[in-house]
């Protein structure tokens, strides 16, 4: 997922700079709200990871978890982003 992160992250950075920007203000902000909230989820579930050290099932458990929130934060920021496409373009 870093790799999808990292190069989503460039993306949404060029397309924030750019001038001509195919996507309006609103979205792009609400698409990096979301990416925010992918650092904070991660954050958290270390936490939670760092207190259940010693339970490797539960270990296990935080991982599938912390995966799974951070595909679905990216998920909703890729379609904040592509609805913000879509109502510059119906504009």
């Amino acid at each position: 997922m870093s790799w999808i992160l990292i190069a989503y992250l460039i993306a949404l950075a060029l397309l924030t700079f750019k001038v001509d920007s195919p996507v309006s203000g609103k979205a792009l902000a609400k698409a990096w709200s979301w990416i925010a909230a992918i650092g904070i989820c991660h954050f958290i579930f270390s936490v939670l990871r760092a207190g259940n050290y010693r339970n490797a099932k539960d270990l296990m458990l935080i991982g599938i978890w912390e995966d799974g929130f951070g595909w679905l934060l990216l998920g909703i920021s890729i379609l904040c982003l592509a609805r913000g496409i879509a109502e510059k373009r119906s504009v």
